[in-house]
């Protein structure tokens, strides 16, 4: 529904070296914290969140996916993921990427 109600693309503009945000960086980083108690629901919001400017929104992006069981990771979050490596300006995102990949092989 969230999807629905915001602009939620507007804010999927590719990883940057950003550490602020705007209102709607902000909204989406609530509803990713949520996110992590519900396995398998809302990965569109957790897609647009990694590929968000802002490192906190990816952070908390990665974070829900951290905390889903694999097997219920949607289809193409491995993909997302491994997109994520070479487009992760931030060592540490990228780190924390590399290492959820080789946990899920």
């Amino acid at each position: 529904m969230a999807a629905e109600l915001l602009p939620f693309s507007a804010v999927s503009t590719g990883p940057a070296d950003d550490l602020g945000g705007g209102a709607l960086e902000g909204i989406l980083a609530l509803l990713l914290q949520s996110l992590r108690e519900f396995p398998g629901t809302g990965w569109d919001a957790i897609e647009v969140g990694l590929n968000c400017r802002v490192s906190p929104t990816r952070n908390v992006a990665l974070r829900a996916l951290e905390q889903w069981p694999r097997q219920q990771w949607p289809a193409g979050a491995i993909e997302a993921l491994q997109r994520q490596l070479f487009q992760e300006p931030d060592d540490k995102l990228r780190a924390r990427v590399r290492q959820l990949l080789s946990s899920s092989s």
